[in-house]
């Protein structure tokens, strides 16, 4: 290992300092487009106005006035997939460093120092993003699909080590299991700006959902309803068993992703018409599996509004429907059953 490695997490911190730039795009010594920028045209979401009256709140970065846009469809521009090859490079604690970029990626701090790295690799590519490494739904809807990039390009490297037993069992099913590494130094490592949803994004979205496939029960259900658990945000839908009983009279099975393993949800989920339960990212077990054609409904706290699950479902080419509760207690909330019930008959057959 080159010793001036161990202390670039700390030049990191004084790059500012001296006014030099920590970005990937600045220190890169190579940057080249895999897909283009893309304008597309997306699809209103399926709701009712009078429910946009009960909004009251979103996430903290966000503003309501940008929620309700994303509502109306309409013309959207999705972002190019770029790589970046930085030489040189220490991994630690999960996190990206050269003598020229700090890429952070780990939820853990950054380390002062780097410490003897686990291994060495002359070339590599992440498949971890700094999102999809502390959210379940940017992971299935962003890291899995990078996976398939990074095969494009070279060989794939995970910075994701503490990655839960059905993510990892996701990885082994729908093959692309690779290596992990916490701490590591690198000669050649290439990171993908894989924001968009350009249509190399969206051939490899539909990549995964045709080797999901071989998981899929031959008669698939009408639908499935994801319970929300108490991992994540709290969104407490008060009335789920009043919920769970009207949609079993549906047809639906009533699924908690949490005690379910992987190979079961595609099973379950995959060919299914509609998947159905409290926005999060416990839904991205079904959004990614569903039948095409079919529609994802959201049950939407009224407190924390939020409408990240339409783009991928606009990317998939699956509907988006949504019903927003009544609020009951200061994060929980309720879902008119009956108002369920005209939503649902309204959805695509």
């Amino acid at each position: 290992m080159n010793p001036l490695r161990r202390w670039y997490p700390l030049i990191s911190r004084l790059r500012p300092y001296l006014r030099r730039s920590n970005r990937l795009a600045a220190g890169a010594e190579r940057s080249w487009q895999l897909a283009p920028e893309q304008q597309v045209s997306v699809p209103e979401a399926i709701f009712e106005p009078d429910d946009l009256q009960r909004i009251t709140g979103v996430t903290a970065d966000d503003t309501i006035a940008e929620q309700l846009r994303r509502t109306q469809g309409g013309t959207a521009v999705h972002g190019a997939t770029v790589a970046y090859e930085v030489h040189d490079a220490v991994i630690a604690r999960g996190h990206v460093f050269t003598r020229k970029v700090y890429y952070p990626v780990s939820g853990e701090p950054a380390p002062l120092l780097a410490r003897a790295p686990e291994s060495h690799l002359e070339s590599a590519v992440l498949t971890t993003t700094p999102y999809g490494i502390r959210y379940f739904g940017h992971w299935m809807c962003d890291d899995l699909p990078l996976h398939l990039a990074a095969r494009d390009v070279g060989t794939p490297l995970s910075v994701f080590a503490q990655a839960s037993p059905q993510q990892r069992d996701y990885l082994r099913l729908l093959g692309l299991a690779g290596d992990f590494v916490r701490d590591a130094s690198i000669e050649r490592l290439v990171i993908l700006d894989d924001t968009g949803q350009n249509a190399y994004k969206q051939a490899r979205l539909r990549r995964l959902r045709e080797l999901a496939l071989a998981y899929r029960d031959p008669e698939p259900l009408p639908g499935v309803m994801l319970l929300r658990g108490a991992a994540g945000a709290n969104k407490a839908l008060r009335n789920e068993d009043e919920i769970a009983d009207l949609l079993r009279k549906r047809g639906f099975r009533v699924v908690d992703p949490t005690r379910t393993d992987a190979a079961e949800l595609l099973r379950l989920c995959s060919g299914v018409r509609i998947i159905l339960g409290v926005e999060g990212s416990q839904l991205t077990n079904g959004l990614l599996w569903m039948a095409n054609g079919g529609t994802l409904v959201a049950l939407q706290p009224p407190q924390r509004f939020c409408m990240v699950l339409k783009d991928w479902c606009d990317a998939i080419g699956t509907g988006y429907a949504f019903i927003v509760g009544y609020a009951d207690g200061a994060a929980g909330f309720r879902i008119d059953p009956a108002a369920l019930q005209r939503l649902l008959d309204r959805l695509p057959p």
